[in-house]
């Protein structure tokens, strides 16, 4: 067993000889530093980026507080007609309209 890996092995390294160095092409590191520099410079949030990024969440919270408003309403209107007259009566009082309901309900 281990005659088998030290062949492995030792056929593993003899490939690794007769691999040759490869040089780069000329100034290829100055381009790529260059390059890399010039990335560094840019800025990270464009005008446009931004611009986009605030629009996007403006109509996200625009949708929010409008589905927000619609379930409040169906809640509202869920209460309101269950058949009870005590709210319709609450709000009758606070607005000291009892006198009017109470004319046009029974003529």
């Amino acid at each position: 067993m281990t005659q088998v890996n030290s062949d492995n092995t030792s056929d593993v390294l003899k490939s690794i000889e007769g691999i040759k160095k490869v040089s780069a092409p000329d100034f290829f590191y100055t381009r790529l530093r260059a390059r890399m520099e010039k990335e560094t410079d840019a800025p990270i949030f464009k005008k446009g980026n931004l611009k986009s990024a605030f629009i996007f969440s403006g109509l996200v919270l625009l949708v929010l507080i409008n589905m927000l408003v619609l379930f409040k309403n169906n809640e509202d209107i869920d209460t309101l007609s269950t058949g009870d007259n005590d709210n319709i009566q609450v709000v009758a009082n606070d607005y000291h309209i009892n006198n009017f309901l109470q004319t046009d309900l029974n003529p």
